[in-house]
């Protein structure tokens, strides 16, 4: 029923203010988590499903967020990526390396909002845990197929040991809804490569 009696704008705006929200609920929730010495089992456990759950909806309310910009601003796939990579450009604090040899109209608004959300959850953990002072973001296509490759030379991590992380699994889901193969190659140390290609007339 709201959406008889709001613009799509409106719609947006609206998501974003209730990402604000759950942003901030995430913050209060991880005070709540540092001191966790006056509850019970079961109440950190509550803790920890509102926590999972919060970021389930956040995850959610993002990628409608992306789908109103990429409908609303009348913007192809590349000016939303260029825009995503210059926002991260900014928060690592270093300048992507960043290569596109698409042909223009190639990557359908279906492919675009799974690709961009796939992107931004590799250069959010960038971001946040590979302190790393070179990264690559590569999107190219060979007969029929398109190729990601995003690289970087941070700290890394054990692929064994962290293949159930929650953005993996989101990642890993995406992938697969582009009839994609995708692989993580990353060990402590060795910095992390990421590998998806995916046929360019696949269903989204």
């Amino acid at each position: 029923m709201l959406g008889a009696f709001l613009t799509e704008r409106e719609l947006g705006n609206k998501a974003d203010s209730i990402a604000q929200s759950l942003s901030c609920l995430k913050i209060k929730l991880s005070i709540l988590q540092m001191d966790l010495s006056n509850l019970s089992n079961e109440q950190v456990e509550i803790l920890d499903e509102m926590r999972e759950e919060i970021n389930v909806a956040y995850s959610q309310l993002r990628e409608l967020l992306t789908t109103f910009r990429l409908k609303l601003d009348g913007l192809g796939f590349l000016p939303a990526l260029e825009n995503t990579v210059t926002e991260y450009n900014k928060k690592i604090g270093k300048k992507i390396d960043f290569s596109y040899t698409i042909p223009a109209n190639t990557i359908s608004i279906h492919h675009s909002i799974h690709l961009i959300q796939i992107i931004r959850e590799l250069l959010n953990n960038i971001y946040k845990h590979a302190q790393a002072s070179y990264v690559s973001l590569n999107l190219s296509m060979e007969d029929n197929n398109i190729s990601l490759v995003v690289l970087d030379d941070g700290c890394g991590f054990s692929t064994s040991q962290e293949s159930s992380r929650y953005g993996l699994k989101i990642i890993g889901d995406r992938a697969q809804s582009l009839s994609g193969k995708w692989d993580i190659i990353s060990s402590p140390g060795k910095g992390t490569q990421f590998c998806l290609i995916f046929p360019m007339y696949s269903r989204a």
